[in-house]
């Protein structure tokens, strides 16, 4: 896990932080980072995306050390977010630099000998009805033994059906300074034919899709990463995804190549080496890492290194990667100083080459932000440039989507956040570029309100939390460009949305509520793609120590 270099309050939650913030899946975490803007085409079972200042493949999520490759024909190059199994998390960080967002997650794991039981319930609109169940247990001899399963399932003739579920199962062992561990993941998802709404020429809808997707990893290691000393760790994992119902699936009608059609049998699976060595001593951190891929019978090998610093006035990293599976060479420097308690000074400098080809141009990014420090709360400003870029296109939408390449970007983001009185805080981020373009809102802006108070006058106990908070989101109308004589794609209207949630903690049961778009107003993210008018989902989280 790398060091954070954000002003103010790092983007990174524990695991019962991270089911606090009320996210249902990765992209609803991503929404909170500046300059990201995510894409979805309905509910949770819906495809979902996120690109960095409007360049999709950018955004790239690593579980336990794998780098997680879609494998999925209908996404093409850019990564399908709502696969990621965000309920099987211990931690996760957003790394944010100029140049890419990396997702760093880590699984679920008990370091309790007593044996450790949580099932969740929650229920809503949308024919919603979601079931969890988790099991963890560590022996006096440092075996482990884990099992979880998670199953949704929703229902609306606008949205589409699905069905879901989810099974994760762990092993492992650690004595002194060794552990190894294994873990098998497995997703199966049927989402139903989604119907588009839109005027003339018609769009496509979004096409069935029953599929499953699989994660298999084994990981040995020697030492701890967030300890001083040395520390290695070697890993073998395999990733897979298949097609499982349908003959053949039309992803857009018209002729070739506006047509894709996928066989019943399209089957995918990648096996993937990680090495990883590191030295820590004192705030200094040093780390090599090498991932090796099989993609086509062809061996892909991708190096990186990082040198980190972190201490309380200054968190610095410099991180380089040659990744072989896009031939490109991938650098950034991204730094934090408070050179007082009450100011804070970030930036981020990055830079994407190819080094085997010219299909791509060379991408140089920088953002440089400022803070300030009034009570609790941090006040930030920064800025944001690229020379330019190009983005392959979300075809997982729509197969006449097209890759889009962008010259020169300027952008000015703003940030709000922490306490302002007593329990009462908040997170607000705007942002504004120059101009709108493709895959590009011009405005965007995220705002909450909170209370997070224990109440420790009524209970001093500590055995209450309630946190509640209310969120505003605001996008302008996305450009979406399309392999067709007709003018891009585009949002109908603006999105604006208000959702609330609240969670009270008793003991160890968490009763959860959201009510997301209060006022019903219609919006869409994807030109032709309804997202869900007022959604009420509420639940039960509840965990036995027996």
């Amino acid at each position: 896990m790398p060091a954070l270099a954000d002003i103010g309050q790092v983007y990174r939650w524990d695991r019962p932080q991270l089911f606090a913030t009320g996210a249902l899946t990765l992209t609803d975490l991503l929404a909170r980072i500046p300059v990201v803007t995510t894409f979805q085409s309905g509910w949770i079972p819906s495809p979902q995306v996120a690109a960095h200042a409007g360049e999709f493949g950018t955004v790239r999520v690593f579980i336990d050390g794998f780098e997680i490759d879609e494998l999925n024909p209908r996404s093409g190059e850019v990564l399908d977010l709502s696969l990621i199994p965000l309920w099987t998390a211990e931690e996760v960080r957003i790394e944010h630099t100029a140049r890419e967002i990396r997702v760093h997650m880590r699984t679920w794991s008990s370091r309790s000998t007593t044996a450790q039981t949580r099932v969740d319930v929650s229920t809503g609109d949308v024919g919603t009805n979601t079931y969890r169940a988790y099991f963890a247990k560590r022996t006096s001899q440092g075996l482990l033994i884990q099992a979880g399963a998670y199953q949704y399932l929703t229902q609306d003739d606008d949205l589409g059906d699905s069905d879901h579920l989810g099974m994760i199962a762990r092993a492992g062992w650690a004595k002194g300074k060794f552990s190894v561990v294994g873990t098998y993941y497995t997703l199966g998802l049927d989402r139903t034919e989604q119907p588009r709404f839109s005027p003339l020429p018609a769009l496509a809808d979004l096409p069935r899709q029953d599929g499953r997707n699989t994660q298999a990893h084994v990981r040995a290691a020697f030492g701890d990463p967030s300890q001083s000393g040395l520390w290695a760790q070697a890993g073998v994992g395999l990733f897979g995804f298949k097609l499982t119902r349908g003959d053949t699936t039309l992803v857009t009608p018209g002729t070739p190549p506006d047509s894709i059609v996928f066989n019943r049998d399209t089957t995918r699976s990648r096996p993937q080496f990680l090495g990883a060595l590191g030295y820590n001593v004192g705030p200094l951190r040093f780390e090599a890492t090498s991932r090796v891929r099989n993609v086509r019978d062809e061996i892909f090998v991708s190096a990186g290194g990082r040198v980190g610093f972190e201490h309380e006035r200054l968190v610095a990293s410099v991180y380089a990667e040659q990744r072989m599976p896009d031939s490109s060479l991938t650098t950034d420097a991204t730094f934090r100083v408070l050179p007082l308690s009450f100011l804070a000074i970030g930036g981020s400098i990055g830079r994407t080459s190819p080094i085997s080809s010219a299909d791509r141009p060379t991408t140089l990014t920088a953002r440089a932000e400022l803070g300030l420090k009034l009570g609790r709360v941090w006040f930030s400003g920064g800025a944001f440039i690229r020379d330019t870029a190009a983005t392959p296109a979300p075809i997982i939408f729509d197969t006449s989507f097209t890759p889009a390449a962008t010259g020169r970007l300027t952008g000015a983001y703003t940030t709000i956040r922490g306490k302002v009185l007593g329990d009462v805080g908040v997170d607000i981020v705007g942002l504004r570029w120059d101009q709108a373009n493709f895959y590009r809102p011009r405005y965007q802006a995220r705002s909450q309100v909170y209370i997070d108070t224990k109440w420790l006058s009524a209970v001093p106990s500590g055995n209450l939390n309630i946190f509640a908070a209310v969120t505003h989101e605001y996008r302008d109308r996305v450009f979406f460009p399309v392999n067709a004589e007709e003018l891009p794609a585009l949002t109908s209207t603006f999105s604006r949305t208000w959702n609330f949630m609240i969670e009270v903690r008793i003991l160890r049961a968490v009763l959860s509520y959201q009510l997301r778009n209060v006022f019903g107003l219609p919006y869409e993210q994807v030109p032709g793609f309804v997202m869900p008018r007022q959604t009420n989902f509420y639940g039960v989280r509840w965990e036995f120590v027996n």
